[in-house]
């Protein structure tokens, strides 16, 4: 077994694709602490009950270089918007309808590289669909606080300006110091 982010991670891609709530096997596995966390998780998403588009599945952004697995992409519309907004602890803007890339975590620390992976998401998404992303949300339920959820949003402008250039430029400088000989 994983640690208890990896685990927890486990759980939530296996209901959104299954909407089974112990998740099958894998929640004979977990803790009672990443149990817990995963019900906070479930119990929050009956209340949206939004429907993704894309689970935990591979994009790829040519012009920069970029890969990565999203955990999900999933429209809300206004009345899910309203449902999410008691969670939200920190956004960039105030969130509207569309399309929104989403990503958990189970850490307390929220920073700029969240942001960056959002944005790097996002650019790969908007380059081969017609219907794009419009701002992001990145899900917490911390390890230290039990039934406890809270919410940050990012704008598109913010995920397409700021933090897209410090995902970008540190892409750049792990590929730089990958590449390069150590000796």
């Amino acid at each position: 077994t994983g640690g208890i982010g990896t685990n927890v991670h486990k759980l939530i891609e296996l209901f959104l694709k299954t909407e089974t709530d112990n998740a099958g096997a894998v929640w004979n596995t977990l803790t009672p602490k990443e149990q817990k966390m995963g019900a906070t998780f479930i119990n929050w998403y009956k209340t949206i009950n939004f429907k993704p588009v894309l689970i935990e599945a591979p994009l790829f952004n040519p012009v920069v270089g970029y890969a990565g697995k999203p955990d999900w992409i999933a429209a809300l519309d206004t009345a899910q918007l309203e449902a999410v907004k008691p969670y939200l602890t920190d956004y960039s803007a105030v969130p509207t309808p569309g399309l929104k890339i989403w990503d958990f975590k189970t850490g307390a620390e929220r920073g700029p590289q969240h942001a960056a992976q959002l944005a790097s998401h996002l650019a790969a998404w908007n380059l081969d669909h017609t219907e794009k992303i419009n701002g992001g949300f990145i899900v917490t339920v911390p390890r230290d606080i039990e039934d406890h959820l809270d919410i940050t949003y990012y704008s598109e402008e913010y995920l397409t300006g700021e933090a897209y250039e410090k995902g970008v430029l540190c892409g750049l400088k792990t590929w730089f110091y990958y590449d390069s000989p150590k000796w």
